[in-house]
């Protein structure tokens, strides 16, 4: 039997006999997988495991016999002659072992319901074809006590073939593909279901790197039927170019758990429901797409990295557990399609995506979208991302867009997109809702609530509000504070000393703050030490030191600012915040509550938003203040 090196060059571990692997995993590279066989006659030596009563176990699964492909079964090795008929014969309970050869199979022609099969490879070189054009699996077992299948490569350069096994434990492992069909017609590469709740089955060591054609539909990878109700683990695998999904797992109750494995350019790498299954240690890679025109405006829910679907049966009830993204990169460059990283476009429980990293390089919509596609207002998962940093150089309308995704989560993450003008977060229809500890630098806003209720909001981020345009004396600075023909009504604060110059008509004539109201005429300031506020009300213009500036620039004290914009009005809305500023719009003490207003309204604050919450279709905006 072929034993493979994993990614990170490490000889796979033998498992025990309950098909369980030692206590600590190490944890694998994701880069492109080398394969080094050993001998045959070591490897034979390590692949039979005898357990008390004499039966043979593999994996967790026993055998009654063994049986040689060639010696015993009389098998033709050479490709030449079919031999499904001479495989079938072997019977229930039979773990057939393959030397080296190349063995030609009739897709549809072995095909079992019921009881434990075996196919395992003790050659270099084990592989499984079929003659002509013909497609179909190779082995289809369905409804079976038990089904294994190691060692054993698939040749699909002549046909699109694959494998089908469900039942209470099916083991698949180190298996390579070679070719590239060009189309499939939905015929999966593994199709699988586990049949029983407490049943559990794996797949490792599948590698299919060059894994369907360019049409935008069509073959998946890993398909799990609706009737999968157990655990499947997906581990170790490689899989690449597959139009409709390299894992696609949805619709289903059962659980699927996808470890340290690597997909590229797939049209859709990962859907994933089912409570409490999860992603580890992946990596999702976008780089050459393979379809050519962009379709139509519903393809970010049909491209993507990773999608989560609503269970079949799992809703969004007490009980369900959450789907969790976890240690993960993704990234995705420029191709001609809108390709999120994730997509949220369906109900149920939660989904986390924590210590995780997203490189977004492309032009998109979005590179993380929680709603349903369509006009349907109908709620999605909560997301629940921590410690997650989604950084690049794409062009997006928006980094994180969520709507009707009540309860979602925000925290200690950072948000570094540089190009376009495209905001941070967009959070719409959504209540009990949570943003705290995240740096958020966008070439637009911040983050924008459409009739959402936020019941913590931390960030930061952006330019640095501290700086100031203009030339910079050392000791003293030039203020000039230019009226129009509107009032204008200016104060400000230094940490220094003010001296108003004598056409000015600031007050008080000296000291740390001054307030007035400037006109046609111009007031000029010499100020020593650091101006940190200045709040202009009107369409005055200030420059320091012949320079001109925007106000908010000195506003280090009150560095943040919310906006709300009622659209067509009234609207109301509440917030409290740590400590807001006096100027602008005056509200008493720190917290806020505003009904029915028509016009827009603009506060700067500093610290964070403790509550907000909107009432009907407006906008409330948050972002730095040096942004008017």
């Amino acid at each position: 039997m072929a034993r493979k090196l994993d990614r990170s060059g490490n000889r796979e571990r033998l498992h025990s006999d309950n098909g369980e692997p030692p206590p600590e995993r190490p944890r694998s590279g994701l880069t492109r997988r080398s394969y080094i066989e050993l001998g045959a006659t070591t490897v034979a030596a390590l692949s039979v495991t005898a357990a008390a009563n004499g039966s043979i176990r593999r994996h967790g699964i026993e055998f009654d016999r063994i049986k040689d492909a060639v010696d015993d079964l009389g098998v033709d090795p050479t490709g030449g002659a079919a031999v499904d008929e001479q495989i079938a014969r072997a019977g229930d309970g039979t773990l057939v072992q393959f030397p080296d050869g190349e063995y030609r199979l009739d897709p549809g022609a072995l095909s079992f319901e019921g009881g434990t099969r075996g196919f395992e490879a003790v050659g270099e070189q084990v592989s499984f074809h079929t003659s002509g054009t013909g497609q179909g699996f190779l082995i289809d077992g369905q409804g079976m006590d038990a089904a294994y299948v190691d060692g054993i490569d698939l040749d699909q350069r002549q046909s699109v073939t694959g494998l089908r096994l469900s039942g209470d434990r099916v083991v698949v492992q180190n298996v390579d593909v070679s070719g590239r069909p060009s189309g499939g017609g939905g015929l999966p590469l593994l199709a699988h279901a586990t049949l029983s709740t407490g049943g559990r089955s794996r797949i490792r060591n599948l590698t299919a790197s060059a894994g369907g054609g360019h049409r935008p539909l069509g073959r998946p990878g890993i398909f799990v039927e609706d009737d999968h109700v157990g655990t499947l683990t997906v581990q170790n695998c490689d899989l690449r170019r597959f139009p409709e999904g390299a894992v696609h797992a949805a619709r289903h109750s059962g659980r699927v758990h996808v470890q340290d494995s690597y997909f590229e350019n797939n049209a859709l790498s990962i859907r994933l429901s089912g409570s409490g299954s999860s992603i580890e240690n992946c990596s999702v890679v976008v780089e050459e797409f393979p379809r050519v025109d962009p379709g139509t405006d519903t393809e970010p829910y049909r491209f993507h990295g990773v999608s989560v679907a609503t269970a079949g049966s799992e809703g969004s009830t007490a009980t369900s557990q959450p789907v969790r993204i976890s240690d993960s990169r993704f990234r995705i460059e420029q191709v001609p399609a809108s390709v999120p990283a994730i997509v949220i476009p369906s109900a149920g429980s939660a989904l986390e995506v924590v210590e995780s990293r997203i490189e977004y390089n492309n032009t998109g919509r979005s590179v993380v979208l929680g709603r349903r596609p369509g006009p349907d207002p109908a709620g999605v998962r909560p997301l629940r991302m921590q410690q997650t940093t989604i950084a690049g150089d794409g062009s997006v309308d928006s980094v994180v867009e969520l709507a009707n995704a009540d309860g979602s989560e925000l925290e200690s993450s950072r948000i570094l997109i540089d190009q376009g003008d495209g905001d941070g977060i967009r959070l719409r229809d959504s209540a009990d809702c949570r943003v705290g500890s995240t740096d958020i630098t966008v070439p637009g806003r911040a983050a924008v609530f459409t009739d959402a209720t936020v019941e913590t909001l931390a960030l930061s981020g952006g330019p640095d509000s501290n700086s100031a345009a203009g030339d910079r004396s050392p000791g003293t600075d030039t203020l000039v504070i230019d009226g129009a023909a509107v009032e204008t009504t200016y104060e400000f604060t230094v940490d220094g000393r003010i001296d108003p110059e004598a056409d000015s008509c600031g007050y008080p004539a000296s000291g740390a703050n001054s307030e007035s109201v400037v006109g046609y005429g111009t007031d000029r300031y010499t100020v020593e030490g650091e101006i940190t506020d200045l709040c202009l009300d009107g369409a005055g213009t200030v420059y320091l030191n012949g320079r001109q500036v925007d106000p908010a620039t000195f506003d280090s004290g009150y560095p943040h600012e919310l906006v709300f914009d009622p659209g067509t009005g009234p609207r109301g809305y509440e917030f409290a915040v740590t400590e807001l500023s006096p100027w602008g719009r005056p509200a008493t003490g720190n917290q806020l509550a505003v009904p029915g207003r028509t016009a827009v309204d603009s506060y700067r604050f500093d610290g964070t938003v403790d509550s907000l919450s909107v009432q009907g279709t407006a906008t409330v905006t948050f972002g730095r203040s040096d942004r008017h």
